[in-house]
């Protein structure tokens, strides 16, 4: 009775059972994007033993979402999107610890024409390209025809959001995030292009915004059963989140406060970027300008649904 009115129609999904899943969502980007900066500033030999924990997390994440890919329990809903965001996480890692990126670790020639550019900018990332279309098809396989496909959407949510941030930061916008590039892909910047806007982004943003309403209408519709409700509010707070970060890089927004704590290494103080082996924003800044003739949109930085996507790959 408890979702059903008088008249015998059934009643709209409680709140509790929408924000719970909003708020696991948001706190499982904002610590996994957190720990991440965290890592990459550890040195070599932290990056190291951070690759391979994450490669023995991703197998149990892995034989996790095959375990559970039948159970339709709520509690199933955030382990298997949980499972997801830490497969995304092993992709993340690998490319920004520059275990698996491209064969070709030089910046773009400043005399290459669109389609060099382009055949230059997949060489770069390559290993990582082929790495995601691996893990993702593995994904979707391992819950294929079973109800509980929640970290395989996940995973290829965040696939889709990343390879549209990638093609318009290829094709230009005003921000693009050179300076969140570890120091070892410092070259990648040269195939990110500053410009006010392309097509893309707009195209990009306004279909996201629409899947967005319609999952959020999905979410609350009446009747729904608690797992499906998970499901979709998952999903869709990761779909906002990919919206966001797409917004970012046209707007000149500072948001890694939120990731403080995490940045100056748990309130040690500022490291250098030498010492941490990120990207100098303002050598950077002279480096892809004096090879790519575009110069940076400031220094602000992009970070979400991982670093972003979003964000580096």
């Amino acid at each position: 009775m408890s979702d059903c009115n008088l008249s015998g129609e059934k009643g709209p999904v409680p709140v509790t059972q929408l924000w719970l899943p909003v708020l696991f969502a948001l706190f499982v980007w904002w610590f996994s994007t957190g720990a991440i900066f965290w890592l990459a500033r550890r040195g070599e030999a932290a990056r190291s033993m951070t690759v391979t924990g994450a490669t023995v997390l991703l197998a149990l994440a892995l034989a996790c979402a095959k375990g559970i890919r039948d159970d339709t329990a709520i509690w199933a809903a955030f382990v298997s999107f949980a499972c997801g965001v830490m497969a995304w996480a092993w992709i993340e890692i690998a490319f920004l610890f520059g275990a698996v990126t491209g064969p070709r670790k030089q910046p773009c020639p400043p005399d290459a024409g669109p389609w060099g550019r382009f055949a230059y900018a997949v060489a770069a990332i390559l290993w990582h390209e082929l790495a995601i279309l691996g893990l993702g098809t593995l994904m979707v396989l391992l819950s294929w025809g079973h109800p509980n496909q929640v970290g395989a959407w996940t995973f290829v949510l965040l696939m889709g959001m990343r390879l549209s941030a990638k093609l318009n930061l290829f094709l230009g916008v005003p921000y693009p995030p050179r300076e969140l590039l570890p120091a070892d892909l410092a070259h990648l910047g040269s195939f990110f292009r500053t410009a006010p806007l392309n097509p893309l982004l707009p195209v990009v943003i306004t279909a996201a915004t629409v899947l967005l309403a319609l999952v959020g209408w999905r979410a609350s519709e009446p009747g729904l059963d608690p797992f499906h409700a998970a499901a979709y509010a998952l999903f869709g707070t990761m779909l906002a989140l990919g919206i966001v970060e797409h917004w970012l890089l046209v707007l000149p927004v500072q948001e890694t406060a939120l990731w403080k704590w995490f940045l100056e290494g748990g309130g040690r103080g500022k490291a250098s970027p030498a010492a941490t082996g990120m990207v100098d924003i303002d050598a950077q800044t002279a480096y892809v300008t004096s090879k790519t003739g575009h110069r940076s949109g400031g220094a602000r930085t992009l970070a979400g649904g991982m670093p972003a996507p979003i964000q580096g790959g």
